[in-house]
């Protein structure tokens, strides 16, 4: 059932982004790296008036949403504080670490100062993923910013840069604005997805390993344009997947096999876009536009049976 294993908490509409505080200032870099702002914070080290200073050698890290609208980041993990590596311990240890740590060391934090603490900075509250902390998280706890989703934490994983299993996103009408991507001039009943393009035309997801979901034959290369990571868009339709026969005990080891009933070429994909798609997004994407999964269906998980 889903308490024993996952935490969940509400998603920020917003720009995920990490931030570094060190020798007395704070960036703030996107996922694709680019540094969003630099500005002075009261986190650790993160200021000229904090303890350590520009002297200090200690260094933070956070991931963080920022909703601009409230000037806040929203704090959902911590990497780093004051120098201690947490990426190896469990997301349960570390978001206790960071609600602790935050009002310990960096209480005014949390309060907007001019010059000294421009942003705030506020722990995401995470909730054991049962139908009460889904329930909480979906919508009967107030939040002061608009949701984009759950996001669900296994609480044994570490913190993973990149893609992992063990931390997911969901999402319905109810508590996200963009629940299916769109583009210009594209049906948005047709799914898009975003894919890397080799020079032998295979077409491939952001996944390690990628997953190759279609080879595009040679005639076809010509017409197929690419922004300067070589993303495109494609429409696709009819993914589903196979995998190696194993026992009913076990599970299967390796990447899956794609089968695609239609891919068709869109655009090149925009110069700002730093990588594709998860064959978990894309898959995600289908099963909107067919059979998704409820908020019912996850309360149903999320149900401990009786010994």
């Amino acid at each position: 059932a889903l308490p024993a294993q996952w935490l969940v908490t509400s998603r920020p509409e917003g720009k995920r982004c990490l931030v570094m505080s060190s020798r007395g200032n704070t960036t703030a870099r996107l996922r694709s790296g680019k540094i969003m702002t630099s500005f002075q914070s009261a986190l650790p080290n993160g200021g000229a008036g904090t303890r350590g200073g520009r002297g200090g050698q200690d260094y933070s890290i956070l991931d963080c949403v920022f909703v601009e609208q409230l000037g806040v980041f929203f704090v959902g993990d911590v990497m780093c504080w004051k120098g201690h590596s947490v990426y190896d311990c469990t997301a349960e240890f570390r978001l206790f670490w960071l609600q602790q740590k935050l009002a310990e060391d960096a209480p005014q934090a949390g309060v907007v100062v001019p010059g000294s603490n421009p942003y705030a900075f506020v722990p995401l509250p995470w909730y054991v993923a049962d139908a009460a902390g889904l329930e909480s998280a979906y919508s009967s706890v107030a939040v002061p910013f608009t949701r984009d989703g759950l996001l669900f934490m296994h609480r044994e994983s570490h913190y993973e840069v990149g893609l992992t299993p063990l931390a997911l996103t969901w999402k319905d009408q109810q508590c996200s604005t963009y629940l299916s991507e769109s583009y210009p001039g594209v049906d948005p009943a047709v799914q898009v997805a975003c894919l890397h393009v080799s020079e032998s035309g295979a077409l491939s997801t952001v996944d390690e390993p990628p997953v190759v979901v279609a080879t595009a034959p040679p005639e076809a290369m010509a017409g197929v344009k690419t922004n300067h990571l070589s993303l495109a868009l494609f429409a696709v339709q009819g993914i589903s997947l196979t995998y190696p026969e194993v026992a009913m005990s076990e599970v299967p080891d390796g990447a899956p096999v794609v089968a695609i009933e239609s891919v068709q070429f869109v655009a090149a994909a925009a110069n700002k876009r730093a990588e594709g798609d998860s064959l978990s997004k894309i898959l995600f994407q289908q099963a909107l536009r067919s059979q998704p999964l409820s908020i019912q269906d996850l309360a149903a998980a999320a149900v401990v049976p009786m010994a």
